[in-house]
């Protein structure tokens, strides 16, 4: 479970709206940590191969190339976001390793 600052800037994100507190900011598309967008609502990072989900209930997550609890907390905060650290290793929803690049997470509002 997230902390509450970053569960309160979380919530914002998925609801469209800007939020900064501490170390995190929701600009309503972006979920910033220290500076660095570690989810988007529309992939801003090249051309949506999933326009129609990202517009309804999904988003792209990614560590930035930091694999700290910091960044775990953060990612648990959003919705569908399952994930834990193991030997310097995410391991996704308790199934498999994620690399920390760009992955699509879908869920329901």
């Amino acid at each position: 479970m997230g902390n509450k600052t970053a569960t309160e800037v979380a919530r914002a994100f998925i609801n469209g709206k800007r939020l900064s507190k501490g170390n995190y900011l929701s600009t309503g598309k972006q979920f910033l940590l220290f500076g660095n967008v570690i989810a988007e609502k529309n992939n801003d990072w090249g051309k949506d191969p999933y326009p129609q989900i990202t517009q309804g209930g999904g988003f792209y997550i990614q560590d930035c190339g930091w694999c700290s609890s910091t960044t775990a907390t953060a990612l648990n905060a959003l919705p569908s976001v399952r994930l834990r650290r193991c030997k310097g290793e995410w391991i996704w929803d308790e199934k498999c390793k994620w690399n920390g690049q760009k992955l699509f997470v879908e869920y329901q509002k």
